[in-house]
């Protein structure tokens, strides 16, 4: 998703405030392949499978971007303890 796409929400609504997430952040959605067997759409384990190698890019020019809007950011920095917690679990369990 481009940074004009994620962008588009604030542009048709004009929140006064939104979350604004810094910096790029691995999103895997593949572990809810354990969960589900069965799916209703042709797409949706692929796209699952697919999310092992997926990055929600954030770099400095998309946040650049994004300040170019009206609404105040939320800035949301995350748990680092967390996503260093959750990448070491992953490794260990593969």
């Amino acid at each position: 998703m481009t940074v004009e796409e994620r962008l588009r929400p604030v542009e048709v609504f004009k929140p006064e405030v939104a979350s604004l997430n810094m910096g790029s952040m691995n999103f895997g959605l593949y572990p809810m392949l354990n969960r589900y067997k069965k799916f209703k759409y042709e797409w949706e384990r692929p796209y699952l499978e697919g999310s092992r190698d997926r990055v929600f890019k954030n770099t400095f020019a998309d946040i650049a971007f994004q300040q170019q809007s009206y609404t105040v950011p939320d800035i949301d920095a995350g748990d680092i303890k967390r996503q260093i917690w959750k990448t070491i679990l992953h490794m260990v369990h593969q």
